[in-house]
């Protein structure tokens, strides 16, 4: 098969910019929803900013807990950890607001149009990057192969048993190796 081939590391900076998108797009339709249900003025740059400094928040706390780490399109990168952080960077940022005094220059409509933008993106970007990464890594486009170093065969066979039982469609057994001198036949 002549295609590309990327290693399962490439999840990672695509769960990322998946989030990145989430937030964009999250701005995006909450200025339209404001726009076009209320309509008032607001102040563009601060509600702006104020995104931002919730997409760093979340960010770092993502990236603080090593969340994209264990990304491989299975289902723990769908669950409450995603949308619990999400909370948690909101609620600093609504904080930080609170503290720098800005609370009676936001807008309370913008804020829960964008909150709830981001949290329906999120929850549901996340059923479509696993259902796209498994597709992917099905069709061989992202893989990882692997060579066992093993000191038995009972050893070798328990973690290709633990390997299976994850289904990791992209993890690829190349080999095994160990240190002893006689050639044994797996």
């Amino acid at each position: 098969q002549n295609h590309l081939k990327f290693t399962s590391n490439v999840l990672r900076t695509i769960g990322v910019l998946n989030d990145m998108a989430c937030f964009v797009l999250a701005f995006l339709a909450a200025y339209l929803l404001y726009d076009i249900v209320i309509g008032y003025y607001y102040d563009f740059r601060l509600h702006a900013t104020g995104a931002i400094v919730m997409a760093i928040n979340f960010f770092l706390i993502r990236i603080s807990r090593d969340a994209y780490s264990v990304i491989r399109g299975q289902g723990e990168d769908v669950g409450q950890g995603t949308l619990g952080d999400f909370l948690v960077a909101a609620t600093l940022t609504a904080l930080m607001i609170i503290q720098f005094g800005m609370l009676p220059d936001f807008s309370r409509g913008f804020g829960v149009f964008f909150i709830g933008a981001c949290l329906f993106l999120l929850f549901l970007s996340r059923m479509s990057f696993r259902k796209l990464a498994w597709k992917l890594m099905e069709k061989g486009y992202i893989g990882q192969r692997i060579v066992v170093y093993g000191d038995s065969r009972e050893g070798v066979e328990r973690l290709l048993e633990l390997i299976e039982l994850e289904r990791l469609p992209h993890v690829k057994i190349i080999g095994f190796a160990d240190d002893r001198a006689e050639r044994t036949e797996t």
